[in-house]
């Protein structure tokens, strides 16, 4: 019994140390974007996304789309905006307020690739984007889109999905998409986004054993009515998506906390299988 204890414990240990890094994120307050040309918009809460338009290649199987079909996606989202810091962690709420200057950002999407996880009996569809992907772009404009210059790549990371509703025959259809994006240390502009106190977050990005800086995207999206299109003899299925949402900026635990805190669950453990044992 005691031997089976301690592997419980174990196993709650591991189990702490692959979860802890999704659920512990800390998001930034009242944090700076710097465009690297000389606009520097700070205390932001969260930047506000709008004007996305995605175009959607979804697999049928047997003319449906059903657990397992695979989908691509393609587009852009849009942030002119973004919201004042006045609330701690992702709650902020207000007036938007423009960036410094003529500042534009886009997060593009090349081509995303994913599949379908469930469709619930009403047609409902939760779906999953893999693991690595296609790395999404962010970029800045200061002359009304005219040109985009990238200052950040960012990386698909676990968990990344969302859900919609039934799609198929061409009524309109809601949805989400949560997506968590690790900025990549390869073509990030140095300085581009610091924390409250003006200080760099660079030493994230570039941390021992990976990024620890991400964006967090969350979009409402509509598939627009009579948007959809058969194609390729009816193996596939393409429509537009169109999205609206917020970005955060946090940052995951550094490896060392999440040890502490599994070595901590995992005393826990051994300390119940010894008064077990008593």
């Amino acid at each position: 019994m005691k031997m089976k204890s301690i592997c419980v414990a174990l196993a709650g240990f591991a189990v702490a140390a692959v979860a802890l890094p999704a659920s512990a994120a800390i998001v930034y307050d009242g944090w700076q974007l710097n465009d690297g040309a000389g606009y520097l918009s700070t205390n932001i809460g969260h930047l506000n996304l709008s004007g996305g338009m995605a175009t959607v290649t979804q697999q049928l199987i047997g003319g449906q789309v059903v657990a397992g079909s695979t989908f691509s996606e393609s587009g852009t989202i849009y942030s002119t905006s973004y919201t004042v810091e006045n609330s701690p962690g992702p709650t902020d709420f207000g007036l938007p307020q423009n960036y410094t200057g003529n500042l534009a950002v886009q997060l593009l999407f090349p081509t995303l690739t994913g599949v379908v996880t469930s469709v619930n009996p009403s047609g409902f569809v939760t779906y999953a984007y893999n693991v690595p992907n296609t790395p999404v772009s962010m970029q800045v404009s200061t002359n009304n889109g005219s040109t985009w210059n990238t200052v950040a790549n960012l990386n698909v990371t676990w968990p990344s999905g969302g859900g919609i509703e039934p799609y198929l025959g061409g009524g309109l259809a809601n949805g989400t998409t949560d997506m968590l994006l690790t900025f990549d240390p390869v073509g990030y502009q140095s300085n581009l986004l610091n924390d409250s106190s003006g200080t760099s977050l660079d030493p994230l990005v570039n941390a021992v054993g990976g990024s620890q800086l991400q964006l967090f995207v969350h979009t409402q999206n509509t598939v627009p009515t009579g948007a959809e299109t058969i194609i390729n003899g009816g193996a596939d299925v393409q429509f537009t998506v169109n999205s609206d949402g917020s970005a955060n900026l946090q940052r995951v635990p550094e490896p060392a906390s999440i040890f502490l805190t599994g070595i901590g669950l995992l005393g826990l453990g051994l300390g119940f299988a010894r008064r077990r044992k008593m």
